[in-house]
This record gives C-alpha cells, sequence and structure tokens, in this order.
C-alpha cells in the first residue's frame, strides 16, 4: 500500500507500513474531530450572517453619523454604491479589482 504525505510546501509517496499507520491515526483523529457535512453549511451560513449583520450595523451607524459608505467587502465581491443614492444600483467587483483600483489607499 501507498499513500500521500502532504502539506502546504510539497507532496510526498509514502510506502513504510509504520509510517502509513501513523498518517491514518492522525488523519482518524482530525476525522473525528471535524464536523459533518451539514454542522459545517450551519456553521459557514452563522458565520457569514453574522458578517452580514456587523456590516449592515457599520453601516447604519455610518449613516447616523452623516458618513455615507461607498464600498463594502463580502467575502468574494466588493460592493460599491452612489453614497448619495445608497438605495440605488451597484456595483459588484472581485477583490483584486478594488485592490487594484484604490491601490495602497486603503488599509
Amino acid at each position: 500500500m501507498v499513500g500521500r504525505a502532504d502539506n502546504t510546501y510539497d507532496s510526498r509517496p509514502v510506502s513504510d507500513p509504520r509510517q502509513l499507520r501513523i498518517l491514518e491515526v492522525r488523519y482518524d483523529t482530525i476525522r473525528a474531530e471535524a464536523l459533518t457535512t451539514k454542522e459545517s453549511s450551519v456553521f459557514i451560513e452563522q458565520v457569514l450572517g453574522r458578517h452580514d449583520r456587523l456590516i449592515q450595523e457599520q453601516l447604519q451607524q455610518q449613516r447616523e453619523n452623516g458618513n455615507d459608505c461607498v464600498g463594502r467587502e463580502t467575502p468574494a465581491t466588493i460592493h460599491i454604491r452612489d453614497s448619495k443614492r445608497p438605495d440605488g444600483a451597484h456595483l459588484a467587483v472581485p477583490p483584486a479589482v478594488w485592490t487594484a483600483f484604490v491601490g495602497p489607499r486603503t488599509r
């Protein structure tokens, strides 16, 4: 039997039975502690929901303080809107496009 040991930097075949057993035990330990597919889905939805609520709260606070924000970030997209027409249309662009547009002026 041959297995593979993968890490961030490389992948290598493993054929030594003792090493294979060690990898198997480690994998089983990690898998036993992992969330199920359903649990993972629920967790992701909770995190994204919290993130979205936080963004909405921040936007509301900025509006109340007279500082209309013109953009907001989500994990996969940057949403850009007209601060004078916050309920109007918006653009959704990938983070790399937004970063190229604004350059080092942010963060």
